[in-house]
């Protein structure tokens, strides 16, 4: 992702011995298999590098930049101590003591790289499941908007929702968090009776999300025209 000045942010994954810089969030390398994100200046310097994860699996899937030049990220974790904030929506996860279960996060890292804004999960319950986002994008307000996959039956949905019920294997799910990670403003299902995956995502400045994936559902959700 590109931030306000055309600096360059990047999000991956690493099993350890990856560069970080002093006073970044997350120097020491958390487990098995980390999350990093790098900051890079448009000229490539490195302006932070830090890891972020706990002591087991941590991924990216998505990565965005808002104004101030704080990047988010979202992605999956099997780490029962993944790093969360205090206030975030929520902060235990609720699958990572199950074998093969993930659940989702946003984390938001502060300009400099030295802290975590904010840090949340975001999955169901229900055990096991596989859930994780590979998407996210930010509107006009600052609020996280992000995509992701979801074979859990409670992956948390609000009144307000398109489809509140798991419809097939996994599903495409779709979420939007206040811009302090604090609240669900919404969060939704999308799928057939088949296999659902959201890939990738953008927003309009209506805050209209477009996401793009696959599916294998006779049935996905299809409109005239």
């Amino acid at each position: 992702a590109l931030g306000p000045t055309g600096d360059i942010f990047m999000a991956g994954f690493t099993h350890g011995d990856f560069p970080t810089t002093p006073g970044a969030a997350q120097t020491v390398f958390g487990g098995y298999g980390d999350a990093y994100v790098v900051h890079l200046s448009t000229g490539g310097a490195l302006l932070y590098s830090t890891y972020l994860g706990g002591q087991s699996w941590d991924g990216p899937g998505g990565i965005a930049v808002d104004a101030q030049g704080s990047a988010v990220v979202a992605g999956n974790t099997h780490s029962i101590d993944f790093p969360t904030t205090v206030g975030a929506y929520v902060r235990a996860c609720d699958n990572c003591a199950t074998n093969y279960s993930t659940d989702g996060f946003v984390a938001k890292i502060s300009p400099t790289g030295a802290g975590l804004v904010f840090s949340t999960l975001l999955g169901g319950a229900a055990a096991p499941s596989s859930e994780g986002l590979n998407g996210v994008a930010l509107d006009a307000q600052g609020r996280v908007a992000v995509v992701g996959v979801s074979n859990a039956a409670d992956f948390p949905t609000t009144s307000n929702a398109y489809r509140r019920t798991a419809s097939g294997g996994y599903d495409v799910v779709a979420a939007l968090l206040s811009a302090d990670g604090s609240q669900l403003l919404y969060g939704t299902y999308l799928g057939g009776a088949g296999n659902d995956r959201a890939m990738d995502m953008v927003t309009d400045p209506q805050g209209r999300i477009y996401v793009s994936g696959y599916t294998d559902s006779v049935n996905f959700p299809t409109t005239s025209g």
